[in-house]
């Protein structure tokens, strides 16, 4: 007698496994659609954000995007494929945001950039978020987009994030008080022009070192250091 596991999927079965959840697309859908309806009382732009905020959830949540995953793989197994795609990130956002912070406005809008001193406290707060991020599995983008996709689990992440950053804020002027560098904005020191120049050429230096560093392991350079002996 034939087993029901040696019968092929008919064309049926295989089109209801695949079949996206439409009940959960669809309230999904009327979700962002009252969302975006109530926050307009408070003026298009609310609106427009939130559908906005949605749907880059959706994409992170489905391109499995993270910056902490990213560096995790980077250290554990030499992938660089999610640091490619911050470098990517971080050389369209110079191109698109330099001509707007050189010009001060975009579409009437006043627009100045977030400038603030590199010091110690910046080097402490990495660090202790670096330790968070792997104890916690996830950065604080990738914990939104996780919540959302249903990982109950990650609430824990995201209310420790939220009593972290409380705390933080009860000790700000501890934290100010540290030794720091004072702010350097590239724009107004050599120019936008040439600053955009300097940050793009960083950015690619970066990505070649990543790239030779990937593709040297440890067992190559061991035997690249025992020929040269």
């Amino acid at each position: 007698m034939e087993r029901i596991s040696d019968l092929q999927e008919t064309p049926i079965a295989q089109s209801d496994r695949f079949q996206p959840q439409r009940v959960v697309v669809a309230i999904a859908l009327f979700l962002f659609t009252v969302g975006a309806i109530a926050l307009s009382t408070y003026g298009w732009k609310q609106g427009v954000l939130f559908l906005i905020g949605g749907l880059l959830g959706v994409t992170l949540y489905h391109s499995s995007f993270g910056f902490a995953s990213a560096y995790r793989r980077l250290f554990a197994q030499r992938q660089v494929q999610g640091i490619y795609a911050q470098l990517v990130m971080l050389a369209i956002a110079t191109v698109l945001f330099a001509p707007v912070l050189a010009s001060g406005s975009v579409f009437g809008q006043s627009v100045r950039g977030a400038v603030a001193p590199v010091g110690v406290q910046g080097a402490i707060g990495a660090f202790l978020f670096g330790i968070g991020m792997q104890l916690g599995g996830a950065c604080g983008c990738g914990t939104l987009y996780t919540i959302g996709g249903g990982s109950l689990t990650m609430l824990l992440t995201l209310a420790s994030f939220c009593v972290g950053a409380f705390g933080v804020s009860l000790t700000r002027q501890l934290w100010a008080g540290l030794p720091a560098t004072p702010p350097i904005v590239l724009g107004s020191a050599i120019g936008w022009v040439a600053a955009v120049i300097v940050q793009l050429s960083l950015l690619s230096a970066v990505a070649v070192l990543l790239r030779w560093w990937s593709q040297s392991s440890p067992s190559q350079t061991l035997v690249h250091e025992g020929k040269s002996s």
